[in-house]
């Protein structure tokens, strides 16, 4: 969407349609069942020649590119990002462009406090869901994994949390899997993989992934991709063992069953090589678009057919699968993607296979190292096309292989990032790149580059709609109509016209009314991607029912379905809404009397309460309205036009329980918890719960409970009961309410003379197990048995350490002291 400088033109009206648009997300499919993301089919290996429009991104590195409709995000762990007239902004982690214009969207400006990994559009195109090692996002708290709308926006309805950084997120269906470093999801242990629902978050335990000791330290999973047909699962992991089965490397879960279940097809990656140095250097693994293989990727000192390289395995079969090429790339792989006619590979190389590689074989039998590296120059004597130039082709850091063969295709953009190119995203519009420098084919692109095959044939009409007046409604004195307009690519043009259907005349440019039409003079200014907003200044209209008619065209002459939407100036009408005495809305109203009508109907929360009241004045008391907050409006037809009138104060409140109802929390003389509620109107039974744990009891006939069983911890309790038909939630307070306890329980820290920390712990009752955790990163270590932990090569600065242990079958968090700690 291109952003428009402030204008105003005018043109001819065209044959009106009496329709109003509603404005939609573009490029949305749909999907049902399993079904994930299809894969990219793109015909031709993508331009090597990036686009120069797009906002550079100025520092750090870009770690995630997604397209969800027009827009195209990119995430990372950067901190500043230039505009095309060389505005620098502070936008960290993540920021969003018009994905034809290059334009940042300027009403996507998200606030996280840490970077963005993993992005993954949802499978019917109308969100995203964001993974990295974020805590904070705006005013909200997500941890680690995030879900955005298709405008942008937190779904702070998605309530999943990960204990440790979101790496990679594939979404199939109704679930998402989430790949990472966390040992625990919203409270349910889990090691490095976590199935939650796409909508809510919440934890399905029917995935069982128990992960075998990592080989790479606290990192667990580094990727999860699915298959297109959302049948399996595919896991590039650092464990030794799945569910105690030996799946080094890489893992398949079969998703076409109630439950995913592992599967027999194993990669044999210590049988492939002598040396197992790279296992723990696996960087990335990508799925061709019909499913059939994927292909796996990392570092390791030039020692295929593992390290270094790139291997193909078919995704078939229940059992060990060898690969069907090594391609040597000579150093580093970071980044893979594949479509029907390449496999891309970015990383920090120089070299890729010269010559198309025999099934099962690898793409050069040179015995010796050849990682030296010289970026800039092929012909150094240390770069492989040199060392190895029967096997080895000069490629600068970015590659496309044949996917049958391995070869090297001809493209060759390279890139000049200083470590890699960390990220490689398909699109059906091509190929999105991110690395940590600032050039792609020597252009300046920042550290997101766009291999752009380009726009197509523009055949698709804009959208327009009226939001000021809202259509249908009643405004007493309307100084501006207003609305928003929608293209694909530019909306070029609005054409606004206002006619009085109650005199059949029309508003002219000087404010009066003649029996032609005439168009008004309109300005819009951008409102985002997508999206202009357009006005048109009204003043001192008549009493009357009027038709805000107009279009909107695009730079190519597409034209939008014209829209005819109503509103009326009402002689004097008034609705307003109070409490009784027995806390019931009245609803009072006057002035309806317009063109003859004489019956109104009353509107709850945008539903039918009642018909058939007397227009003119009247009063109307709902007895069915539940606790909570309410708008009320009054509806008649004068001239055959539906007008609202909205009763106000909007929204009115119903208390609950019919005057307030409130709840306490306080501790006997044993240290149990005690609740004390106000009485309702006509409630006998109450269920206690705790926020976290759920039900705890149903009392009936009383305003008091004693739980009698909690263990020491922090708890928040409610009360729960059902008015009126609808259930209802009030927190006791204090919250928290903290339980004492832990046998006295005490830890501590201090800096040993070896740099470590150590940390101590007295004993707890019938506990054996306890976690050591860093209060902001997450899992240290699990000591068994013992009372002791030493972190012996701690982060340097201020950190506050916290003793985890489970006492009768309560979560304990006790941070030790000092706190903080100074780690050096």
């Amino acid at each position: 969407m291109k952003f428009l400088n402030e204008r105003s033109r005018q043109w001819g009206l065209p044959v009106l349609v009496l329709s109003l648009l509603l404005l939609g997300a573009a490029y949305l499919a749909t999907t049902n069942g399993r079904t994930a993301t299809a894969g990219v089919v793109q015909g031709s290996v993508v331009p090597a020649i990036p686009r120069s429009d797009t906002p550079v991104v100025l520092d750090g590195k870009v770690l995630a590119h997604a397209r969800v409709g027009d827009r195209v995000f990119v995430g990372g762990d950067f901190q500043q990002v230039m505009l095309p007239d060389a505005t620098v902004i502070t936008q960290p982690y993540l920021f969003a462009y018009d994905i034809d214009t290059g334009e940042l969207d300027p009403n996507f400006r998200p606030v996280l406090n840490k970077l963005v990994r993993a992005l993954e559009p949802t499978p019917a195109g109308d969100g995203l869901y964001v993974g990295g090692l974020f805590s904070t996002w705006d005013a909200d708290f997500p941890l680690r994994v995030a879900k955005l709308d298709a405008q942008g926006n937190l779904d702070t309805t998605f309530a999943a949390r990960a204990s440790a950084r979101v790496q990679s997120i594939a979404a199939v269906g109704d679930s998402v899997y989430l790949g990472g470093d966390f040992f625990d999801v919203s409270g349910t242990p889990l090691t490095g993989l976590a199935k939650v629902d796409s909508t809510t978050g919440a934890v399905d335990t029917s995935l069982v992934f128990n992960l075998g000791p990592s080989i790479n330290g606290s990192q667990l999973v580094r990727r999860v991709k699915a298959a297109p047909d959302g049948s399996a699962l595919f896991v590039l992991h650092y464990g030794e063992t799945v569910n105690g089965e030996i799946r080094r490397a890489a893992a398949k879960l079969n998703l076409t069953g109630p439950a995913p279940t592992l599967s027999g097809w194993t990669v044999p990656w210590l049988e492939q090589t002598n040396d197992s140095l790279c296992w723990n250097r696996l960087r990335d693994m990508a799925i061709s678009p019909d499913g059939a293989f994927i292909v796996i990727g990392g570092q390791g000192a030039d020692n295929p057919p593992n390290c270094d390289s790139v291997l193909r395995y078919s995704t078939a079969g229940d059992g060990v699968v060898n690969f069907d090429w090594s391609a040597r790339m000579y150093s580093s792989v970071f980044s893979l993607a594949v479509s029907d006619v390449a496999v891309y590979v970015g990383g920090h190389f120089c070299a890729a296979p010269k010559n198309p590689i025999a099934p099962g074989g690898i793409s050069s039998d040179f015995t010796g190292t050849a990682n030296g590296c010289d970026v800039n120059d092929p012909l150094a004597s240390f770069n492989p096309s040199q060392r190895d130039p029967d096997n080895a082709v000069f490629r600068k850091q970015m590659a496309a292989l044949d996917p049958t063969t391995g070869q090297a295709l001809e493209w060759d953009p390279g890139s000049n990032n200083f470590l890699a190119v960390f990220d490689l995203t398909l699109i059906d519009r091509g190929l999105l790149a991110g690395h940590d420098r600032d050039r792609f084919n020597d252009i300046g692109t920042g550290r997101s580059g766009f291999f752009d095959f380009g726009i197509g044939d523009d055949t698709q009409p804009p959208t327009i709609n009226v939001n000021d007046p809202s259509p249908g409604t009643i405004i007493s004195d309307p100084t501006v109509l207003g609305g928003l307009a929608q293209d694909n690519i530019a909306v070029t043009e609005v054409v606004i016209r206002l006619k009085n259907i109650t005199t059949d005349q029309w508003l002219q440019t000087d404010g009066s009314f003649l029996p032609t039409s005439a168009d008004l003079s309109v300005t819009f200014v951008p409102a985002g991607l997508g999206e202009v907003a357009w006005s048109v200044p009204v003043a001192n209209l008549p009493v009357g029912d009027y038709e805000v008619r107009g279009f909107a065209r695009d730079e190519v002459g597409n034209t939008s379905i014209a829209l005819a939407s109503p509103f009326t100036i009402p002689g004097g009408t008034v609705c307003s809404v109070a409490l009784d005495v027995d806390d019931q809305p009245v609803i009072s109203w006057t002035g309806f009397l317009e063109n003859g009508v004489n019956d109104v109907v009353i509107r709850r929360d945008g539903s039918f309460l009642i018909d058939g009241q007397p227009a003119g004045a009247g009063s109307y008391t709902d007895t069915t309205a539940t606790p909570g907050d309410h708008t009320y409006l009054v509806r008649w037809r004068p001239n055959g036009v539906r007008t609202d009138v909205t009763c106000t104060p909007d929204p009115i409140t119903v208390p609950e329980g019919g005057g307030g109802v409130s709840c306490t929390a306080g501790l006997d003389a044993a240290s149990k918890p005690v609740l004390t509620w106000t009485l309702v109107a006509g409630v006998g039974n109450y269920a206690v719960r705790e926020a976290a744990d759920g039900w705890i009891a149903t009392v009936s006939n009383t305003t008091t409970y004693t739980v009698a069983d909690a263990a020491p911890g922090d708890y928040n309790y409610l009360i729960r009961y059902t008015q009126n038909g609808t259930q209802i939630e009030v927190p006791c307070t204090p919250t928290p309410l903290t339980v004492p306890g832990g046998a006295g329980a005490a830890c501590t820290v201090a800096v040993n003379p070896a740099g470590g920390v150590d940390v101590n712990w007295t004993a707890v009752a019938g506990v054996d197990t306890f976690q050591v955790r860093d209060a902001a990163t997450g899992w240290i270590g699990t000591v068994t048995d013992g009372l002791s932990y030493t972190d012996a090569a701690p982060e340097p600065g201020l950190r506050t350490y916290v003793l985890r242990y489970r006492e009768a079958g309560t979560r304990i968090d006790l941070v030790c002291l000092p706190d903080p700690i100074d780690a050096g």
